[in-house]
């Protein structure tokens, strides 16, 4: 196993249950030798994560697509994520 492909991994085993690791020849569309992918996409909530492991590092995206409706939900879970929730304080 290369060092590439023990930070997917090990970036992957942190999730329940574990994320697809995958080798990928090219990352913006250009070839990386020895590069590895994570992704995932939760269809329902419009959330998911896309990493890559390449070139001694690692690059790791938390992301939000979908219809205008998941706004509310995706940025409390983003911010939840970041440390940069608040929830309301009831008076």
């Amino acid at each position: 196993m290369t060092d590439n492909e023990r930070t997917a991994r090990t970036f992957a085993n942190q999730f329940t249950p574990p994320l697809n690791v995958c080798a990928t020849e090219r990352i913006n569309n250009m070839p990386v030798p020895d590069a590895w992918a994570i992704s995932y996409h939760d269809g329902a909530r419009g959330l998911g994560i896309t990493a890559v492991a390449y070139h001694g590092g690692l690059h790791a995206y938390l992301e939000a697509a979908g219809k205008g409706d998941i706004a509310e939900h995706a940025g409390q879970v983003l911010a939840k994520a970041l440390g940069l929730f608040q929830a309301e304080k009831s008076t």
